[in-house]
């Protein structure tokens, strides 16, 4: 794979990722409604560390 072609796969990759959290933190915020939990959900299913998870749980909460 060339290195725009390299680049521009890891962009789409992060994107995805982004929209997965976004997604993740919304639904359970639904039913959870656990900040920590929630950011132990997003450790293990995209392997974050925990004080990145805790910050994207902060990111997408909605009030």
């Amino acid at each position: 794979m060339c290195n725009l072609s390299q680049g521009v796969w890891e962009k789409g990759v992060q994107s995805g990722m982004e929209k997965g959290i976004a997604a993740l933190v919304a639904e359970l915020q639904n039913f959870i409604g656990d900040p920590a939990a929630i950011a132990q959900s997003l450790v293990r299913r995209f392997g974050l560390p925990q004080e990145a998870a805790m910050e994207k749980v902060q990111q997408y909460w909605k009030n």
